[in-house]
């Protein structure tokens, strides 16, 4: 049976936040941090506009990955990796084409 994507992260206990600021212009990725709430992982991704489309994504079991794609989105970030070695998170890739970026969640294990 297929899982979404919200199901495999939770099941993961990686949980991942959009948070958006309140304006007019197209959306761009301001910053990316993580933390633990509750023996949970939680990566914070914060966006200077709503999202104009859900966010698409998919699972990866080896080497484990969650990449996560936002059409529409630019990012505003100096790196194209950000590290956050956090739990079972180690590293979030950052990749733009054309108007989209996909953002691939490196993890320690599936």
């Amino acid at each position: 049976m297929i899982k979404s994507l919200f199901e495999r992260l939770v099941f993961s206990s990686i949980v991942v936040a959009f948070v958006t600021g309140a304006a007019h212009a197209a959306p761009a990725i301001s910053s990316i941090t993580s933390s633990q709430q509750a023996g949970t992982d939680v990566v914070r991704i914060e966006f200077t506009e709503p999202l104009n489309t859900v966010p698409e994504g998919f699972v990866i079991q080896s080497p484990p990955r969650v990449a996560i794609d936002l059409n529409g989105v630019t990012s505003n970030l100096p790196s194209r990796q950000v590290q956050v070695n956090q739990g079972n998170v180690r590293l979030v890739n950052l990749a733009q084409v054309e108007d989209r970026i996909r953002l691939v969640l490196n993890l320690r294990q599936a």
